[in-house]
C-alpha cells in the first residue's frame, strides 16, 4: 500500500467524527434508528502552505497514482504518530501559484477501515 509522505506547515485539522446511522420514518411518525458502523469514522485536513515545484509535483503525481478517491493509503498522524488508512476525500486537488517556485495546496483524507481496502 502507498504511503503518504508529506507532513503539512500546520497542525492537521481533524475536521469530523462521525458514524453512519439509518434513520427510517414509519407512518405513525415514530422513527426507527439502526447503527451502521460500529465505530466512528475520521476526516483530516492537511495546509500546505509553503512548497516547491518538485514538492508539488510529487504530491500531484501521488493524488493521480491513486486515480483521486479510488484508491487507498496510509498516512501517519503528525501528532499522535498513529498510521491511518485513509482516502483521498474529494475526487479534484487545487493548487495555487505564489511565485514560479512556490505553491500551496491542501488535502483532505476520509479513514477507511480494514473490511474497505
Amino acid at each position: 500500500m502507498a504511503v503518504f509522505t508529506w507532513t503539512p506547515e500546520f497542525t492537521v485539522t481533524e475536521g469530523e467524527i462521525g458514524f453512519k446511522t439509518l434513520i427510517s420514518k414509519g407512518e405513525s411518525g415514530r422513527e426507527r434508528r439502526r447503527s451502521k458502523a460500529s465505530t466512528a469514522r475520521r476526516t483530516f485536513k492537511l495546509a500546505f502552505k509553503i512548497l516547491t515545484n518538485t514538492e508539488i509535483d510529487a504530491i500531484l503525481a501521488f493524488y493521480i497514482a491513486r486515480k483521486g478517491s479510488y484508491e487507498s493509503f496510509t498516512w501517519t498522524h503528525p501528532r499522535t504518530a498513529e498510521v491511518v488508512n485513509v482516502r483521498f476525500l474529494k475526487d479534484g486537488l487545487t493548487r495555487d501559484w505564489f511565485t514560479a517556485n512556490s505553491h500551496k495546496t491542501g488535502v483532505e483524507f476520509q479513514e477507511i477501515f480494514t473490511n474497505e481496502l
